[in-house]
Parts: structure tokens; C-alpha cells; sequence
């Protein structure tokens, strides 16, 4: 599965997310609520990464962890992001 393409913060654009070769589109609104529904650790590693652009050796130096650390939480706070979406747009109605 291709982790979707995240935009959070200053940009106001709809958000692609990919899922078994299909995509929809996210409203700013509707991935604010998402994110707003994470729990902080994972609204940290994604404000880091997308607001703050920073690159994974960063990301890891500003949370203090290891860079194989900083990896993982992020792609399980994609994944989680991910699964709200999914819940709020189930895959029948992109079709």
C-alpha cells in the first residue's frame, strides 16, 4: 500500500490518499479532524515532518531518538492518519 501524499498546515490543498491503486480526495477540513483525533506523539512526529519540513535525520535529533526510531513513528502515525481517513470516506464511495 502507498503511504498517502500528506500536506498539513500552511497548504490548502486536498490531499490525494492512496489505497489499492485507487485514490480519493480529502478535504483540509476533514484531514485537520484526523490529525486533531491523533494521539500527541503522533501529532508531533507529523507536525515535525510536514509543517516543520523536516528531513528524517532532523526529525530524529529533534525527538531525541534514533533515526530507525524516528522512522517507525512516523509510519505508524501515516498509518493510523490513514485509517481515520479511510473511516471518515469508506472505499465505496470512491467508486
Amino acid at each position: 500500500m502507498k503511504l498517502p501524499e500528506l500536506t498539513i498546515g500552511r497548504f490548502k490543498a486536498k490531499i490525494p490518499i492512496v489505497q489499492g491503486g485507487m485514490s480519493v480526495r480529502v478535504s483540509t477540513s476533514s484531514l485537520a479532524a484526523a490529525v486533531a483525533g491523533l494521539a500527541a506523539l503522533d501529532r508531533e512526529v507529523l507536525s515535525l515532518r510536514f509543517e516543520g519540513e523536516l528531513e528524517l535525520p532532523q526529525l530524529a535529533a529533534t525527538l531525541g531518538v534514533p533515526l530507525p526510531t524516528a522512522k517507525a513513528r512516523l509510519y505508524r502515525a501515516l498509518a493510523r492518519l490513514r485509517e481515520r481517513l479511510l473511516a471518515r470516506s469508506p472505499a465505496e464511495e470512491w467508486r
